[in-house]
């Protein structure tokens, strides 16, 4: 353990380093399938729709047409139209209809995300709030396939709750080939009648299909209050959820705010092994909750972002947060990657292979929530993750409520056995500020980790008032050894922390000035040149996170313009294999 400076620290430090390189854990987690979401060229008919012509007239005209041809609706932007949309099933075929705005053109290009000052460039797809009937505004039915929607406004047309704005599929599928299939929803603008708290809104999008993607688009103001939508109805709002859906799912480059869960997979079980949700891609994504408007309110706030059921998940270039702990007292947490088999009819339910690098998680009481088994119900354990160079910052107990722990571990089952732990685990080159721990493993008779490739390298932490802790073993090894199955820990700098509580190889610098951060009032968490600690990460680099990739990432997250060209490099020497922007 290294607590002091000066030169021969820095070499010896560097010399350990290059030795330890070659035992390093490898991640072995399998990132998603993907797929095309190119706009295709129209090689079929053009159906016009002007202002107070029939939009479903024309959505059955289309779906009766050769259905090899890519065929357009085009409706009249600044128009409003009024009334339920159905997209119907149609003949098998290669063929895709496209349903867009008729000044497409004045709207911004693919990869660039729409906005409220675009809506003049939009038709404005309607209808009168109607409580809990769950009658959508746009209902896109099992068995749909190859539609996209392109430069639409999508909301409710009075200040009455409403339950959906567009549902994919029923959610009652059985089998795979009664899912739709193919739906893209390009540059669209979902939003409720008024961000007044009487217009409780509870879904943006029901996400029940396969290859469904959501682009360059615009989610906002989903919230509800207890039983306001129905009587009974908890109150949780979402912008995209899914529950019984295969898969892949691209979510790219959007805005979602949303009081109650920002998206969310999972909540229901899957009707069948092959629906249980997987292959997301979720890049470039701004995830935030309306602090001003929601926090002293009634409606629910929890969470930005939670897995349930899911496996092969991109999750990177976002930025999540804030959240609180509401009224209710059940939230506070900016993520949740929570295994659960909601009903208690999946026993296979997982979030497995997890990829999260580059994002940014800030203000929250926690800011991620690890649940790695479920109970009572029987469920499949978390497995192979890797969680790198990504800023977790102001998770602070006293702002925002909560545990104030920047990773918080939970297994249940307590009275069973291990394995109900997670597998194959990769915390490398994360920079993490909290105030009370910066990982704490909740008390139960399983380990959290099971023995095997697991590893915490490379990470900056603040130690708060308690560090890497659980209440039966207490802080730094002993936990590391009881609760995650002694995983290494190496070459993590623990600001504020005793050399005689953690593992040899790691930093313990008393103070945040002594770490030589390049400005950490004004949120520059590089390493300065006079840093001791500069380059003594295992792989030869600055340990913590990588800034400058973080904000190569970060740029279009917050401006919305990612074109369409290749994405940031990755740090570390990764090679990444998505596209920015198909």
């Amino acid at each position: 353990m290294f607590s002091g400076a000066g030169s021969s620290l820095r070499l010896f430090a560097v010399t350990v380093g290059l030795l330890l390189w070659a035992h390093v854990s490898a991640s072995a987690q399998t990132l998603p399938t993907t797929f095309d979401t190119t706009l295709p060229a129209v090689t079929g008919s053009t159906f016009p729709v002007n202002a107070g012509s029939s939009i479903q007239t024309a959505i059955n005209a289309a779906a009766g047409a050769n259905p090899n041809l890519n065929h357009e609706i085009v409706v009249q932007a600044g128009s409003a139209f009024t009334g339920a949309l159905t997209i119907p099933t149609r003949a098998a075929g290669t063929g895709w209809i496209i349903i867009r705005s008729s000044a497409l053109a004045s709207l911004p290009a693919a990869g660039t995300r729409v906005g409220p000052a675009n809506a003049t460039n939009m038709p404005k797809i309607q209808g009168p709030g109607t409580g809990g009937s769950f009658t959508p505004i746009i209902d896109i039915l099992a068995g749909a396939r190859q539609w996209r929607l392109v430069g639409l406004e999508v909301t409710v047309s009075n200040g009455s709750p409403h339950a959906t704005l567009i549902r994919i599929g029923s959610g009652a599928e059985t089998t795979v080939g009664q899912l739709a299939t193919n739906i893209v929803l390009d540059r669209v603008y979902l939003h409720s009648f008024s961000t007044a708290l009487s217009a409780g809104l509870k879904f943006g999008v029901q996400m029940n299909g396969a290859k469904i993607a959501l682009l360059d688009s615009y989610v906002d103001d989903m919230k509800a209050a207890p039983n306001q939508i129905f009587s009974g109805d908890d109150g949780e709002s979402k912008g995209i959820v899914t529950w019984n859906g295969s898969g892949p799912f691209k979510i790219v480059n959007n805005f979602i705010q949303v009081a109650g869960i920002n998206v969310m997979f999972g909540g229901s079980d899957a009707n069948a092994p092959a629906l249980r949700p997987a292959d997301l891609d979720f890049r470039n994504n701004y995830v935030p909750k309306n602090l001003a408007l929601w926090r002293s309110s009634s409606v629910v706030a929890k969470t930005t972002f939670e897995l349930k059921n899911m496996a092969r998940v991109l999750i990177e270039g976002n930025r999540f947060g804030p959240a609180w702990v509401p009224q209710s007292g059940d939230g506070g947490q900016v993520l949740r990657l929570n295994v659960r088999n909601q009903d208690g009819t999946d026993p296979g339910s997982r979030v497995q292979d997890i990829t999260f690098r580059n994002n940014i998680v800030k203000s929250g009481g926690t800011g991620i929530q690890f649940l790695v088994h479920d109970s009572p119900n029987a469920s499949a354990n978390m497995a192979r993750g890797l969680f790198e160079n990504n800023l977790f910052d102001d998770i602070n107990s006293a702002t925002w409520g909560g545990l104030g722990n920047a990773w918080t571990f939970t297994s249940y089952s307590e009275a069973s056995p291990e394995p109900n732990s997670a597998q194959e685990m990769i915390f490398n080159h994360n920079t993490v500020f909290s105030d009370l721990a910066p990982i704490n493993a909740q008390d139960s008779t399983n380990q959290v980790f099971e023995s095997g490739a697991n590893a915490f390298q490379n990470n900056i932490f603040q130690r708060g008032s308690y560090g890497i802790r659980s209440d039966a073993f207490g802080e730094g090894t002993p936990t590391l050894n009881g609760r995650f199955a002694g995983a290494p820990f190496t070459r993590n700098l623990m600001i504020g922390g005793s050399a005689l509580s953690y593992p040899a190889d790691n930093f313990v610098p008393a103070t945040v000035g002594l770490v030589g951060f390049v400005n950490f009032a004004g949120g520059d968490y590089r390493l300065a040149v006079t840093s001791i600690y500069r380059n003594l990460a295992t792989d030869g680099t600055d340990i913590g996170v990588n800034v400058d990739t973080l904000n190569a990432w970060q740029a279009c997250t917050i401006s919305g313009v990612c074109g369409a060209g290749a994405a940031p490099a990755a740090p570390f020497g990764l090679t990444l294999s998505f596209s920015w922007h198909e």
